[in-house]
């Protein structure tokens, strides 16, 4: 077994363990009112994730808040913000629930303590139950959005860029030897219960609203991955000299499948990223950058058939080439590119 299914293990049996025999101490009433205190605790953390999510990124640091050093941080990049910044909000949500939660439940069981005194004790088998329930829900909160973490972290170590995984394959390989492997986490029975069980949760604690659209962690890696393909696809068609027709359809038809595989919130990401990044790369030239704003803004990624898009792309180069002898005609072209609405809008530019 991995270490971090050892780890989530761990923590659920610790919680379980003593709760049930917190329980059998402490009887029926004090355990149940112990319970309440505890969901209230859980409540306060899950309702207010906002407010101390925003608290924390508008803490002043020296006249600055961390938002602010953030968005400096990224410099030429800074019109990445708006997906940067949300994103960090997610990851601070999943941290910060935790952490809260472990602060109010430390607070509540002094007060717990004192108040523990007037109140009778009750059947002790009942209080046992209670106690394991108790344990249950305080394992809940911390190793659900645990595993949510864990999950997204394995996912964005599998992401590739031109080909070449964020991680190189040797530290997997070092990581594994101490036990360290989110593939094997991900694909595990403990991963896949909490998953199922929590996954409602870490949903909501890892995601945060831009623009009336939700923005998670897992959306957002799906969006990356999916970006990332559409940029090897698009860098590939810079040597098509080297590219054989039937592979620059392949590569749109694999770009097409992957696109449909998303989920609803990928695909509104897909959409965010790829409006926010793609005119960010006209640099210094405001008009061009202005032009690829508008019609990255009002395009539908999630909406278009790349493998149609691909169709279309071939189309007109075979129309193009010196080899064209009369079977692709002008009008051929013409009707590929009516039904386009990923090359058809980038003529404008």
């Amino acid at each position: 077994m991995d270490i971090l299914s050892i780890a989530i293990v761990s923590i659920t049996a610790f919680f379980l363990l003593f709760g049930a025999l917190f329980g059998l101490k402490r009887g029926a009433v004090r355990s149940a009112v112990r319970l309440g205190i505890v969901v209230v605790a859980f409540l306060i953390s899950w309702l207010c994730k906002a407010a101390y999510v925003n608290a924390v990124l508008n803490f002043d640091l020296g006249g600055q808040t961390l938002s602010g050093m953030l968005v400096e941080s990224l410099g030429e990049v800074e019109a990445l913000s708006g997906i940067i910044l949300p994103l960090v909000e997610c990851v601070l949500g999943v941290i910060l629930f935790v952490a809260v939660f472990f602060v109010l439940k430390f607070l509540t069981a002094i007060i717990f303590f004192i108040i523990g005194f007037f109140l009778p004790k009750g059947k002790r088998g009942i209080g046992t139950i209670i106690g394991l329930v108790q344990g249950a829900l305080i394992a809940f909160c911390i190793c659900a959005p645990l595993n949510g973490l864990f999950c997204d972290v394995g996912s964005i170590l599998s992401l590739e860029f031109n080909g070449e995984a964020i991680m190189p394959e040797e530290t997997k390989e070092e990581m594994k030897e101490i036990g360290l492997d989110f593939d094997e986490y991900r694909e595990g029975f403990i991963s896949k219960v909490y998953s199922a069980v929590g996954g409602g949760l870490y949903n909501n604690l890892a995601s945060s609203e831009k623009d009336g659209v939700t923005v998670s962690l897992s959306g957002s890696i799906e969006a990356i991955e999916t970006s990332s393909k559409f940029i090897d696809v698009f860098m590939s068609l810079t040597d098509i000299e080297n590219m054989d027709r039937d592979e620059i359809l392949e590569n749109f038809k694999e770009l097409n499948d992957t696109k449909n595989a998303m989920s609803d919130e990928g695909k509104e990401m897909l959409n965010m990223l790829i409006s926010t990044v793609v005119p960010a790369m006209a640099g210094d030239d405001s008009e061009l950058a202005e032009q690829m704003s508008q019609i990255f803004e009002d395009m539908d990624f999630a909406a278009t058939d790349f493998e149609h898009e691909g169709y279309v792309y071939v189309t007109f180069l075979d129309y193009m080439s010196d080899e064209n002898t009369g079977n692709i005609s002008a009008k051929d072209v013409v009707e590929a590119f009516a039904d386009s609405t990923f090359f058809l809008p980038l003529l404008e530019v």
